[in-house]
Protein backbone atom coordinates (compact mmCIF):
# COMPACT_ATOMS: atom_id res chain seq x y z
CA UNK A 1 0.00 0.00 0.00
CA UNK A 2 1.56 2.88 -0.94
CA UNK A 3 2.03 6.12 1.24
CA UNK A 4 -0.37 8.23 -0.98
CA UNK A 5 -3.38 5.53 -0.51
CA UNK A 6 -3.12 5.38 3.17
CA UNK A 7 -2.95 9.07 3.55
CA UNK A 8 -6.11 8.91 1.37
CA UNK A 9 -7.73 6.06 3.20
CA UNK A 10 -7.11 7.77 6.30
CA UNK A 11 -9.15 11.09 5.79
CA UNK A 12 -11.82 9.19 4.51
CA UNK A 13 -12.48 7.53 7.63
CA UNK A 14 -12.37 10.90 9.58
CA UNK A 15 -14.40 12.54 6.74
CA UNK A 16 -16.68 9.27 7.58
CA UNK A 17 -16.75 9.21 11.38
CA UNK A 18 -17.10 12.88 11.61
CA UNK A 19 -19.87 12.91 9.12
CA UNK A 20 -21.70 10.13 10.91
CA UNK A 21 -21.38 12.01 14.15
CA UNK A 22 -22.99 15.04 12.60
CA UNK A 23 -25.89 12.82 11.73
CA UNK A 24 -26.55 11.46 15.10
CA UNK A 25 -26.15 14.80 16.53
CA UNK A 26 -29.00 16.16 14.39
CA UNK A 27 -31.28 13.28 15.52
CA UNK A 28 -31.48 13.81 19.55
CA UNK A 29 -34.59 14.76 21.10
CA UNK A 30 -33.05 17.64 22.04
CA UNK A 31 -32.61 19.14 18.29
CA UNK A 32 -35.93 18.13 17.46
CA UNK A 33 -38.98 20.38 16.66
CA UNK A 34 -42.56 19.83 17.32
CA UNK A 35 -45.08 21.86 14.71
CA UNK A 36 -48.68 22.63 15.35
CA UNK A 37 -50.49 23.05 11.70
CA UNK A 38 -53.84 24.32 12.95
CA UNK A 39 -56.75 25.96 10.86
CA UNK A 40 -59.60 27.57 11.65
CA UNK A 41 -63.18 28.33 10.15
CA UNK A 42 -61.95 32.07 9.61
CA UNK A 43 -58.64 33.99 9.34
CA UNK A 44 -56.46 33.71 12.28
CA UNK A 45 -56.00 37.10 14.54
CA UNK A 46 -53.35 36.63 17.34
CA UNK A 47 -53.85 40.66 17.88
CA UNK A 48 -57.16 39.86 19.44
CA UNK A 49 -57.29 36.17 20.22
CA UNK A 50 -55.23 33.66 22.10
CA UNK A 51 -54.32 30.22 20.95
CA UNK A 52 -52.67 27.68 23.00
CA UNK A 53 -51.07 24.75 23.22
CA UNK A 54 -50.79 22.93 27.15
CA UNK A 55 -48.17 19.76 27.63
CA UNK A 56 -47.77 16.78 29.92
CA UNK A 57 -45.15 13.56 29.59
CA UNK A 58 -47.65 12.29 31.84
CA UNK A 59 -51.14 11.81 30.43
CA UNK A 60 -53.65 14.16 28.82
CA UNK A 61 -53.59 17.85 30.42
CA UNK A 62 -57.06 18.45 31.52
CA UNK A 63 -59.53 21.37 30.18
CA UNK A 64 -62.43 22.40 31.46
CA UNK A 65 -65.95 21.74 29.72
CA UNK A 66 -66.92 25.21 28.29
CA UNK A 67 -70.06 26.76 29.54
CA UNK A 68 -71.22 30.23 27.73
CA UNK A 69 -68.26 31.34 29.13
CA UNK A 70 -65.69 30.93 31.25
CA UNK A 71 -62.62 33.26 31.91
CA UNK A 72 -59.63 31.22 32.51
CA UNK A 73 -56.27 32.84 33.59
CA UNK A 74 -53.38 30.74 32.84
CA UNK A 75 -50.43 30.11 35.68
CA UNK A 76 -48.01 33.16 35.47
CA UNK A 77 -50.76 35.77 33.48
CA UNK A 78 -52.26 38.63 34.83
CA UNK A 79 -55.98 38.60 35.84
CA UNK A 80 -58.93 40.18 36.89
CA UNK A 81 -59.66 38.57 40.69
CA UNK A 82 -62.95 40.17 40.43
CA UNK A 83 -64.57 38.73 37.27
CA UNK A 84 -67.69 37.01 38.44
CA UNK A 85 -66.65 33.73 37.77
CA UNK A 86 -64.37 34.06 40.32
CA UNK A 87 -67.21 35.15 42.92
CA UNK A 88 -69.58 32.67 41.28
CA UNK A 89 -67.17 29.82 41.41
CA UNK A 90 -64.03 28.98 43.32
CA UNK A 91 -63.56 32.72 44.81
CA UNK A 92 -59.50 32.19 43.60
CA UNK A 93 -57.19 31.47 41.16
CA UNK A 94 -56.36 28.10 43.55
CA UNK A 95 -58.90 25.93 42.12
CA UNK A 96 -57.84 26.64 38.44
CA UNK A 97 -54.47 24.78 39.75
CA UNK A 98 -55.74 21.87 41.85
CA UNK A 99 -58.03 20.76 38.86
CA UNK A 100 -56.42 21.38 35.77
CA UNK A 101 -52.83 23.55 35.45
CA UNK A 102 -51.28 20.53 37.83
CA UNK A 103 -51.86 18.78 34.91
CA UNK A 104 -50.16 20.40 32.62
CA UNK A 105 -45.84 20.51 32.01
CA UNK A 106 -45.70 23.37 30.44
CA UNK A 107 -47.79 25.69 28.00
CA UNK A 108 -47.47 28.09 25.29
CA UNK A 109 -49.34 31.11 24.09
CA UNK A 110 -49.66 33.01 20.97
CA UNK A 111 -51.64 36.76 21.19
CA UNK A 112 -50.43 40.14 21.04
CA UNK A 113 -47.27 39.37 22.46
CA UNK A 114 -46.07 36.91 20.42
CA UNK A 115 -45.06 33.66 20.95
CA UNK A 116 -44.63 32.75 24.72
CA UNK A 117 -43.76 29.35 26.32
CA UNK A 118 -44.40 28.89 30.92
CA UNK A 119 -42.79 25.94 32.32
CA UNK A 120 -43.43 24.41 35.65
CA UNK A 121 -41.36 23.43 38.21
CA UNK A 122 -41.61 20.04 37.86
CA UNK A 123 -44.76 17.52 35.90
CA UNK A 124 -47.06 19.99 36.62
CA UNK A 125 -48.03 23.91 37.91
CA UNK A 126 -48.92 24.15 41.49
CA UNK A 127 -49.79 26.99 43.93
CA UNK A 128 -50.84 26.78 47.69
CA UNK A 129 -50.85 30.35 47.65
CA UNK A 130 -52.44 32.89 45.20
CA UNK A 131 -48.84 34.58 45.09
CA UNK A 132 -47.64 31.61 43.71
CA UNK A 133 -49.75 32.28 40.55
CA UNK A 134 -46.88 34.88 39.52
CA UNK A 135 -43.66 33.10 40.33
CA UNK A 136 -44.39 31.30 36.64
CA UNK A 137 -42.88 33.95 34.18
CA UNK A 138 -42.10 33.46 30.76
CA UNK A 139 -39.09 31.92 29.27
CA UNK A 140 -37.54 35.01 27.89
CA UNK A 141 -34.55 32.79 26.08
CA UNK A 142 -37.40 30.99 24.10
CA UNK A 143 -36.98 29.98 20.76
CA UNK A 144 -40.55 28.86 19.38
CA UNK A 145 -42.20 31.15 16.32
CA UNK A 146 -45.28 30.90 14.47
CA UNK A 147 -46.27 31.89 11.21
CA UNK A 148 -50.63 33.06 10.65
CA UNK A 149 -51.50 32.87 6.94
CA UNK A 150 -55.47 33.18 6.90
CA UNK A 151 -57.11 30.50 8.36
CA UNK A 152 -54.03 28.55 9.27
CA UNK A 153 -51.57 29.10 12.61
CA UNK A 154 -48.04 27.14 12.28
CA UNK A 155 -46.48 26.79 15.83
CA UNK A 156 -42.86 25.55 16.20
CA UNK A 157 -41.74 24.80 19.73
CA UNK A 158 -38.22 23.08 20.20
CA UNK A 159 -38.75 20.16 22.47
CA UNK A 160 -35.59 21.07 24.39
CA UNK A 161 -37.70 24.28 25.94
CA UNK A 162 -40.56 21.67 27.81
CA UNK A 163 -39.42 20.16 31.19
CA UNK A 164 -40.49 17.49 29.40
CA UNK A 165 -38.42 17.07 26.63
CA UNK A 166 -36.06 13.80 27.71
CA UNK A 167 -40.26 12.23 27.46
CA UNK A 168 -40.50 9.33 24.95
CA UNK A 169 -44.42 11.04 24.97
CA UNK A 170 -45.62 13.77 24.89
CA UNK A 171 -49.67 14.74 25.57
CA UNK A 172 -50.94 18.13 24.21
CA UNK A 173 -54.20 20.06 24.22
CA UNK A 174 -55.03 23.38 21.76
CA UNK A 175 -57.35 25.88 22.86
CA UNK A 176 -58.56 28.88 22.24
CA UNK A 177 -59.79 32.33 24.41
CA UNK A 178 -61.13 35.65 23.44
CA UNK A 179 -58.92 38.43 24.96
CA UNK A 180 -61.57 40.22 27.35
CA UNK A 181 -60.01 43.16 28.58
CA UNK A 182 -56.36 44.61 29.45
CA UNK A 183 -55.34 42.02 31.57
CA UNK A 184 -53.49 38.46 29.75
CA UNK A 185 -56.31 36.52 30.70
CA UNK A 186 -59.05 35.39 28.33
CA UNK A 187 -62.21 34.01 27.60
CA UNK A 188 -62.00 29.98 27.14
CA UNK A 189 -64.29 29.54 23.77
CA UNK A 190 -62.62 26.54 22.28
CA UNK A 191 -61.25 23.02 23.11
CA UNK A 192 -60.74 19.44 21.93
CA UNK A 193 -63.66 18.29 23.24
CA UNK A 194 -64.16 15.41 21.29
CA UNK A 195 -60.55 14.16 20.46
CA UNK A 196 -59.59 10.62 21.50
CA UNK A 197 -56.58 9.76 23.83
CA UNK A 198 -54.51 8.70 20.78
CA UNK A 199 -55.29 11.51 18.71
CA UNK A 200 -53.53 13.98 21.65
CA UNK A 201 -49.95 11.87 22.24
CA UNK A 202 -46.78 12.42 20.31
CA UNK A 203 -44.69 9.14 20.10
CA UNK A 204 -41.45 11.22 20.15
CA UNK A 205 -39.04 8.22 19.10
CA UNK A 206 -41.62 7.15 15.95
CA UNK A 207 -44.26 9.86 15.06
CA UNK A 208 -43.19 11.63 12.12
CA UNK A 209 -46.45 13.13 11.76
CA UNK A 210 -49.57 12.39 13.18
CA UNK A 211 -53.02 13.37 12.22
CA UNK A 212 -54.75 15.46 10.59
CA UNK A 213 -57.74 15.52 12.59
CA UNK A 214 -60.97 17.13 12.43
CA UNK A 215 -62.58 19.23 15.03
CA UNK A 216 -66.15 19.24 15.26
CA UNK A 217 -67.01 21.51 17.77
CA UNK A 218 -68.69 25.32 17.21
CA UNK A 219 -66.79 28.25 18.76
CA UNK A 220 -69.03 31.51 18.46
CA UNK A 221 -66.44 33.13 16.42
CA UNK A 222 -64.51 31.35 13.59
CA UNK A 223 -61.28 33.04 13.91
CA UNK A 224 -61.07 30.60 16.90
CA UNK A 225 -62.91 27.76 16.06
CA UNK A 226 -60.60 25.19 14.92
CA UNK A 227 -61.62 22.58 12.24
CA UNK A 228 -58.84 20.38 11.73
CA UNK A 229 -55.09 20.16 13.28
CA UNK A 230 -51.93 17.75 12.89
CA UNK A 231 -48.12 17.82 14.63
CA UNK A 232 -45.06 16.91 12.96
CA UNK A 233 -41.62 16.38 14.16
CA UNK A 234 -39.05 17.87 12.70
Amino acid sequence: MTHFFRLFLACFLVIMVSGCANTAKSDTDEDRIVQFTLKFKAAVDPNVYQYYVAFSGIGRPIMPFIPPSLYFPTPGRTFNDAHPDFQNNTATILGYYSNFFDTWSDYIVVDRQGISLFRSNGSGFTATEVDDHFSYLKRLAFEGSFVASGSTLIIRVPLSTLTIFSATQVYYSIFTCTATDSTEAGTLRDILQDAQLDELVIDVKKNAQIGPFIDSQDATDPSIDLIEWSVDIL
